[in-house]
């Protein structure tokens, strides 16, 4: 892990704002599932939306949100 990608308890992730950006293994713990599931549904399209950023995936919180209540998933 990165000094930029830092875990974030499940507490401070909620707490960010909506327009906060996360990485694969943040937004994976956000919406409950692992960064390689994460990842899958990106490749499928089933996926919350993303940017890349270089080589960089992040996931925009409010995004992430959005998915989790189109999706019917449960945040951890």
């Amino acid at each position: 892990m990165t000094d930029h990608e830092k875990a974030l308890p499940i507490s401070e992730l909620t707490a960010l704002a909506p327009t906060a950006w996360l990485s694969p293994r943040q937004a994976g713990l956000y919406v409950g599932l692992s960064p390689e599931s994460l990842n899958q549904r990106r490749f499928n399209g089933t996926g919350p939306r993303y940017a890349k950023v270089g080589r960089l995936i992040r996931y925009r919180k409010g995004d992430l949100d959005a998915w989790l209540l189109g999706n019917g998933e449960q945040a951890a």
